[in-house]
């Protein structure tokens, strides 16, 4: 039994959420009177209250998308080729026996030609024989892709052909 501090009623422990800073572990209100007093400084701060919210939310939501462009910064040729495996996938373009290390390569080639260039010139993965063509389909494995120039590539578009 314990004696709230606010109603001055005494009551079982039951009654009483938990909290660490006392020495039995107990609120010293009780949990009606708690949350007559948590609705009451609510009401008095809830300007205060929202404004701290979305100040919160502002600054996660930075952090959060700072944090993001950093590892894409940092893992760059991983999300190209995620993106790539996706789109291959989506058209069941990528046989059980394509080889993703050697696929890998392709990317990391185009990110390195990139980085060489300073990123003056882009460089880009290409689909020799391209995944959705008009009139043929290409596998998305390491013998059907070469390295361009992105101005290369987006010229060429989805058309069939080897531009080395």
């Amino acid at each position: 039994m314990k004696t709230c501090l606010c109603c001055c009623l005494e009551k079982p422990l039951t009654e009483y959420t938990t909290h660490r800073a006392t020495k039995d572990k107990k609120y010293t209100y009780c949990k009606t009177c708690k949350s007559l007093k948590d609705k009451e400084l609510y009401e008095k701060n809830k300007d205060k209250k929202k404004e701290q919210r979305k100040q919160n939310y502002i600054e996660t939501q930075a952090y959060t998308r700072n944090k993001q462009s950093q590892y894409y910064q940092q893992n760059k040729e991983l999300f190209i080729r995620l993106s790539a495996d996706r789109r291959a996938n989506k058209v069941k373009a990528t046989p059980l026996w394509a080889d993703s290390k050697e696929i890998q390569y392709y990317y990391n080639i185009a990110a390195y030609f990139t980085e060489l260039s300073g990123g003056f010139v882009k460089y880009h993965v290409d689909h020799i024989v391209p995944l959705k063509g008009k009139n043929v389909c290409g596998l998305h494995v390491q013998n059907n892709l070469q390295v361009l120039k992105a101005v290369d590539n987006l010229r060429k578009s989805n058309k069939h052909g080897c531009y080395v």
